[in-house]
């Protein structure tokens, strides 16, 4: 724009004077794009650090997400060892439970016995007391225990 204004003067008024100010004006434009020059230097050394600090963040967040994926697959396996754990836990108790009824019904089976055993002593008749017989169930109950 100072182009169009020294221009736009008389033509009287440029004399020597002009001539330098065109030098001085040569200079000015040299130097602006110099500094311009300079300046755009500096700004795609800015945008290199930029780009070079987004890299780092982006292969920080790769790492990041990577060692997230390490924390859940430790995890899942945690809890799979604890499932793991829980069931054998439980087929334990299963088969404690089975012994266990197993126990119960073999006592339930001599309680019916010895039961049946008492009543019939109770009901056997002089004779039999006397001769010390004793009923069928009292040995079927001795033979079944010694199995």
């Amino acid at each position: 724009m100072r182009v169009k204004k020294t221009t736009e003067l008389d033509e009287s008024k440029l004399d020597d004077d002009s001539n330098l100010s065109f030098d001085e004006l040569k200079k000015e434009i040299k130097n602006l794009k110099e500094d311009l020059y300079l300046k755009e230097k500096e700004r795609n050394q800015e945008i290199i650090k930029f780009n070079e600090k987004i890299a780092e963040i982006y292969k920080s967040k790769d790492e990041v997400i990577k060692e997230l994926r390490t924390l859940e697959t430790k995890e899942i396996d945690l809890k799979l060892k604890d499932f793991g754990n829980i069931q054998i836990q439980l087929q334990r108790l299963e088969h404690r439970l089975s012994l266990t009824q197993q126990s119960l019904e073999k006592a339930k089976g001599d309680i019916k016995l010895l039961k049946q055993i008492i009543i019939e002593f109770e009901n056997q008749n002089l004779f039999n007391f006397i001769s010390n017989k004793k009923p069928n169930s009292y040995f079927k109950y001795f033979k079944a225990s010694n199995e």
